[in-house]
């Protein structure tokens, strides 16, 4: 099933905007879907949670990763946006490409860890560094 993300980018109202505060903040969404339909299906629910709760979260550091083991106790470092604030919202999607499938090589490194390489579906393999 193919997959895609959609970055979301909330425009700031600059008469609302604080001091040193971004134009745009923006987040990331990861979704799988068969077509079109099933993916502006999930892209429009998103989008309608963001109206439902009345604004968005974003990350204060958007190249951090989150730790998604438990979402709810882990608010730190995201900051939430009121709609107020907000004058309009783009949406970016892109498809992503298959992920690499691990082999084992049978070598063992300096340090005696096996040397993993990846295969893509398409046979292209990637050795390590």
């Amino acid at each position: 099933m193919p997959s895609y993300t959609a970055k979301y980018i909330a425009f700031i109202d600059e008469r609302r905007r604080p001091e040193n505060f971004p134009k745009q903040v923006y987040c990331v969404g990861t979704y799988f879907a068969q077509n079109n339909a099933q993916l502006a299906e999930q892209l429009n629910n998103e989008i309608t949670t963001i109206i439902q709760n009345q604004g968005m979260i974003i990350s204060v550091d958007p190249e951090s990763t989150i730790d998604l083991t438990n979402v709810i106790a882990n608010l730190e470092g995201r900051v939430f946006i009121p709609m107020h604030m907000i004058t309009h919202i783009r949406t970016q999607v892109k498809q992503m490409g298959a992920m690499p499938i691990p082999t084992d090589t049978g070598v063992l490194d300096a340090d005696g860890k096996k040397v993993i390489e990846y295969q893509t579906p398409e046979g292209t393999v990637v050795k390590p560094s």
